[in-house]
């Protein structure tokens, strides 16, 4: 059965509303003068669109269409104008039917498809005269069922989801999780395990289609009190078997028809809706997929190309939108497009833009087929089959997931591994050797423990970069210690019963000797390095002695040196001393009390010590713009072109504005042309057209939208002074921020006595300000603060200049090894050609390291090598060091320069970041876990039921691939990174909360209230440090369950 039919544009107009959010909620609107409307048809010809531009109807824009239904259409007239009769009967045929509607946002899309939402789910009549598309299709489909009773038997079924942030849900179920978009050669894209009801009436379709959409996302902005967030595609699948042999001439067989019926969010302005936030990220994932679907119907109707015969290809893959309705556009696709506008004069402009677009994107005609069992295999459904059919080794996969089956696997290939394991390892009872050299006991007091997992075999696994000019921290890694707050009073004898004994320390011979840098000499022993280092730290009455009493060893049984040790105190006076002290161990104050704000350098201070990666995988202007907006700053990475990294530092820049102190103006004499160029909603005029000339006049887009001839003079379509509202300089943001409120404006003018333009400020920049109050913001423009990351070579120094002038506030210099010449011209030279810019050094594990960089002028230094979990510098170079003890060095030495240090690498979560902090950091870099968050770059894809992002090292060949051209190709490094995956972390805007909210859980078990005076906690020695075995370690985490689900935040 094949048959021609055109794909059709219906347009429908929604009537003027009494009341309208689309000025700030506030606001009322009446209807206009005589009833008119901005949309009407014409008289002479019924599909022949107007579009009135002007309250006379003196103006209009033209379009075509098939059939146009006024304001006054009711709902039964839509139905049967659009024949949607022709469309059931079509779907019971075995042809895939596709009914959507679109249009800006409170068109009245909803209300046409779904109808009034009045208690559907408990009336008992079949129709009502606010039902919309939906029901009435659905009767109409269970008429025509029924009158092919004796013929065709029918089953129906019925799937109902939702696209919100191109993540599919079921709204049958909104238990579940996402749904998958799975693909396959013979199925095309389908839903895995959505919910699929079997419904035998018109009644049940329509109760649990329109009971499920109550649970749609829905929320309110300026344009749409009630604003669908999402895309809802309800499909009802046809099977079709025929009772009774067909004639010769019919193909018998099942046939499989399916009406999918789409509702999609309405498009919107950003500056119109005044979405912020969360809104705002929902409008840009709306209209980027409805950009996706207008781009696949463009491609599907372009003419084939006439040198190689071929059809352009068709970008399904861009959405989930379109990947869904794959099958239901094309060739063997009955499509009605019900286009919505609203009949408001107010939203004219909106009206004649959206209308443009199903004007060219269709092609007028397209050939139609039904589905039989001959081509089942090529347009089978694709839900149903995936759902009905299970895999051939289903079996083995129950096997699989066995308990009991499990654990003896894990029996078997332990047995497997102790077998191969050499009989030289030390049980596990066996104690670790202890080096002859052990740090003595002082106030900074610590209980050595050391794990299995520092056993002798550890040093062949990497190398590390030893020094003996710095005191040996308190821990070992990352995740064996934990930190205690304890008295500063404790004695040492108190630290003596709950340590081990520590082997004997060699006297000391020589008396110490410290360089010009304030740094212990080489040539002194550890121990009298350590003890001069301690009495710089701590106050004179807790001096340690000069002479660390020698303790026997009892394990090793290393010879005792022959000097006595002291007596130590009893343990009932250590107790007494211990217990003397004042009531710090009271937690006095709550969580939010706790403050994290601290500074990235000497001069930048965060609201939190949280800031991104510069990787292309982790930072790029979206990013940079959520990191700041919570409080922290991003760094913009540099695998990409100069100008490329300079357009990202300049779209964090133009996010948000305070008063714009240098706005784009016009003059007079200017045309529409110029306003065109300039490319932004409102432009102040000026008598000379200069930035502080005497104010004119403004012009906002809504005033040149409908003008034809672009060489009209701003002067005469300008609204004159004698009509704006300005604010009169000075004026506070409080201030201007009243004075727009009372004017209901979305444009201030600042001026000063004489009417000169001082500045300019909007309405949607001070939205941002309410929000968003921990953002980090410049105080002098209050626009967000950016970094940006340049790579150390000698083509830095154009990149530095364009990225200062395009408004970098710090600059990080990024090379694994930061101690290089280079990098220190560098340091210098931005110092002296930029002076107002911070400049972040590094990377950095030593104190000799850090030195030359604290010499060069650096204002913060980043210190990590080879720990990040995709960074492999260890293995292949044999270069690195443990980062906390890395940490714990370097931050000896920044803290007598003021320079803060950031935590560069293994900061995988809250606690991993409080540690860092607690051991003289004063900022953590994030990477992984902000790469699988919605604001990184790249798109989610599924593997084995996980959402996950691409991630890869710095130093990766994949790195490379994807970079500036300029930089050395894959073949000509050798890489020190890897390539993988990580789990979604869902937003930025809820993940950076919930860290910033563990540390201040973290901060008050401490017992400080902010980052100095942790530190202060640290360097007088209150704050102590306990290596965990790994059975602690174990004690710590989750254990002893079967199974567990993790929910980072609600």
């Amino acid at each position: 059965m094949e048959k021609e039919e055109k794909i059709r544009v219906v347009v429908r107009a929604r009537p003027c509303v009494t009341d309208s959010k689309r000025s700030g909620g506030s606001t009322s609107r009446d209807k206009p003068a005589n009833n008119q409307e901005c949309v009407a048809a014409s008289p002479e010809n019924p599909g022949e669109l107007f579009v009135y531009s002007d309250a006379t109807h003196t103006r209009a824009a033209t379009f075509r269409c098939e059939t146009f239904l006024p304001s006054t259409s009711s709902q039964e007239d839509v139905f049967e104008q659009v024949r949607a009769k022709e469309l059931v009967e079509a779907a019971l045929d075995g042809f895939p039917v596709t009914i959507f509607a679109y249009g800006q946002t409170g068109a009245g899309k909803s209300f046409t498809i779904f109808g009034k939402e009045d208690g559907v789910t408990e009336r008992r009549m079949a129709l009502h005269e606010q039902d919309g598309l939906l029901p009435r299709t659905a009767q109409e489909l269970m008429n025509a069922i029924s009158a092919r009773k004796g013929e065709v038997e029918y089953t129906l079924r019925v799937t109902c989801v939702e696209i919100y942030n191109e993540q599919v849900r079921d709204v049958f179920d909104p238990r579940k999780e996402t749904l998958a978009v799975r693909s396959s050669k013979t199925h095309g894209f389908f839903l895995e395990n959505a919910t699929v009801v079997e419904c035998v009436t018109a009644r049940e379709i329509v109760r649990v289609v329109k009971a499920a959409a109550t649970h749609r996302a829905k929320s309110s902005h300026l344009l749409n009190e009630q604003s669908n967030r999402s895309h809802c595609i309800v499909t009802i699948y046809i099977d079709a078997a025929p009772l009774r042999p067909e004639s010769p001439d019919s193909p018998g067989g099942k046939r499989y028809g399916k009406m999918t019926i789409v509702d999609l969010a309405g498009s919107e302005r950003a500056s119109d809706s005044g979405a912020v936030g969360t809104q705002l990220r929902e409008t840009c994932h709306i209209n980027r997929s409805l950009h996706c679907l207008s781009q696949v119907i463009q491609a599907m109707n372009a003419p084939k190309c006439t040198r190689t015969g071929k059809s352009k290809f068709v970008p399904y893959r861009d959405s989930k939108l379109t990947m869904l309705l794959l099958d239901s556009l094309g060739g063997n696709c009955k499509t009605l497009m019900i286009a919505c506008v609203n009949a408001s004069p107010q939203f004219a402009v909106e009206s004649t833009h959206f209308l443009e677009h199903p004007n060219h994107e269709l092609d007028p005609s397209v050939m139609l087929s039904n589905r039989s069992d001959d081509d089942v295999n090529k347009y089978d459904r694709q839900q149903h089959h995936a759902d009905m059919q299970p895999p051939e080794n289903a079996i083995s996969m129950l096997q699989q997931h066995d308990p009991s089956l499990r654990r003896k696997v894990v029996q078997l290939e332990l047995k497997t591994l102790l077998k191969r394991m050499p009989t030289s390892l030390p049980s596990k009872h066996a104690l670790p050797p202890v080096s002859k050299r052990t740090p003595p006991q002082r106030s900074l007091q610590y209980i050595v423990q050391h794990p299995e997992s520092s056993y002798s075999n550890q040093a062949t696994n990497h190398l590390t970069l030893p020094r003996s000019d710095s005191p040996p921290p308190p821990y070992d890694d990352l995740f064996g210690i934990e930190t205690i707050p304890c008295s500063q009073n404790q004695s040492i004898a108190d630290s003596r019963r709950s340590s081990p004994r520590l082997p004997p320390t060699r006297p000391v011979q020589e008396p110490p000797q410290t360089n010009n840098c304030g740094i212990p000499a080489k040539t002194l022993s550890p121990e009298e390095q350590l003890q001069q280092l301690l009495q710089q730290m701590l106050p004179q009455s807790q001096s340690p002695p000069r002479r660390v009493p020698d303790m026997p060893d009892y394990r090793s049984g290393a010879p005792q040196c022959r000097s006595k040790p002291s007596k130590p105190p009893s343990y009932a006076s250590a107790a007494t001393n211990h217990l003397s002290g004042s009531t710090r161990g009271k937690i006095n104050f709550g969580v939010q009390e706790v403050d994290v704000a601290t500074k990235l350098t000497k001069k930048i201070k965060l609201s939190a010590p949280i800031v991104s990666s510069p990787m292309d995988t982790v930072t790029e202007a979206n990013m940079a713009i959520a990191i700041a907006l919570q409080g922290g700053l991003g760094f913009l990475h540099c695998n990409n072109s100069i100008e490329q990294q300079a357009e990202m530092v300049r779209a964090v820049k133009q996010y948000e504005n305070g008063f714009i102190p240098e706005p784009k103006v016009l003059s007079p004499s200017n045309t529409v042309a110029d306003l065109d160029e300039l490319k932004v909603s409102g432009v102040p005029i000026t008598e000379d057209g200069s930035v502080k000339g005497k104010l004119v006049g403004l012009v906002t887009s809504r005033d040149v939208d409908f003008i034809e001839d672009r060489s009209v003079p701003l002067s005469s379509i300008m609204v004159p002074l004698e009509q704006l509202v300005v604010g009169k300089y000075p004026i506070s943001l409080e201030e201007a921020n009243k004075v727009l409120k009372e004017a209901k404006k979305g444009t201030l003018p600042i001026v000063d006595a004489s009417g000169n333009l001082v500045s300019l400020m909007t309405r949607l920049d001070l939205l941002k300000h309410r929000d968003y109050p921990n953002a980090v913001r410049d105080p002098a423009t209050h626009k967000l603060l950016v970094g940006a990351a340049v790579t150390v070579n000698e083509q830095a120094k154009p990149r530095i200049d364009v990225l200062v002038a395009a408004g970098a506030d710090v600059i990080a210099l990024d090379a694994r090894q930061g101690d290089s010449e280079i990098q220190i011209e560098l340091v210098k030279y931005i110092k002296q050609s930029h002076p107002s810019v911070e400049v972040v050094g590094g990377n950095v594990v030593t104190m000799k390291q850090l030195k030359h960089l604290l010499d060069a002028g650096v204002d913060g230094v980043r210190v990590g090598m080879g720990v990040g979990s995709v960074s492999t510098s260890q293995v292949v170079k044999a270069v690195g060091r443990a980062q906390l003890s890395a940490i714990y060095n370097t931050a000896l030495l920044a803290k007598d320069f003021g320079v803060p240090v950031i935590a560069d690498g293994g900061i995988g979560s809250p606690g991993a970041a409080i540690k860092a902090l607690s051991l003289g950091a004063s900022v953590v870099m994030m990477g992984s876990s902000l790469a699988g968050t919605a604001e990184a770059p790249g798109d989610y894809f599924f593997q084995d039921g996980m959402r996950l992002k691409h991630y890869y090292g710095s130093g990766s060949h994949e790195y490379y691939r994807h970079g500036d051209p300029n930089h050395a190709t894959a073949a000509s490094h050798v890489a020190v990174g890897v390539s993988g995956a990580v789990v979604d972390q869902g937003s930025v805007h809820k993940y950076l909360p919930y860290i910033q909210q563990s540390i201040r859980h973290g901060f008050q078990d401490l017992g400080v209230r902010s980052i100095p005076q942790l530190h202060t906690s640290l360097y007088s020695g209150e704050l102590r440090f306990e290596r965990r075995t790994i059975s602690a370690q174990k004690e710590g985490g989750v254990h002893d369950l079967f199974t567990y689900s993790k929910q980072l935040y609600a």
